[in-house]
């Protein structure tokens, strides 16, 4: 799994630690968790995740960072993990 977080977020920044433990902790097995303050980097990222195959992304984010890659999960065979952060 791929976790990005909005660290701009409400919550982004305080509660990336968190979850990314908890996510580990619970099973998950992260090859990679980003937190970036730029909504844009994290489109990007949670693209190339999606294009490399990865089956879970997960979302840290407000409901701008929520709606702005949900289109690439379309027609995709990856799954959006939300972590309402804003």
């Amino acid at each position: 799994a791929v976790l990005l977080v909005n660290s701009g977020s409400r919550r982004g920044e305080l509660w990336f630690e968190q979850a990314r433990h908890a996510l580990s902790k619970g099973g998950l097995d992260l090859v990679q968790a980003e937190k970036h303050a730029n909504a844009d980097v994290i489109d990007r990222a949670c693209l190339a995740a999606i294009r490399e195959g990865v089956r879970n992304v997960i979302i840290g984010g407000g409901d701008g960072t929520l709606s702005l890659v949900a289109r690439h999960f379309v027609g995709s065979q990856s799954s959006m993990g939300v972590l309402p952060l804003g």
